[in-house]
């Protein structure tokens, strides 16, 4: 479970990434995980760990509501 939630974490990152060098928004979604993700990827002082960003992950069935 944890594996796969990493990889989930690195997909949101990477297409959140992705977003902003385009000038696009919401392909990552708004749910809980890619709020988190967002947050951390514009926090100046690093925000939180993955691993800590995993630890408040939802039900696994809700990772990813766009599927």
């Amino acid at each position: 479970m944890d594996k796969m939630g990493m990889e989930i974490i690195q997909e949101r990152k990477q297409i959140l990434i992705e977003e902003e060098a385009s000038g696009t928004k919401g392909a990552a979604g708004r749910d809980l995980l890619t709020l988190l993700i967002r947050s951390n990827v514009h926090d100046k002082d690093g925000g939180m760990t993955d691993e800590a960003v995993l630890a408040r992950k939802p039900h696994p069935y809700t990772y990813d509501t766009r599927r």
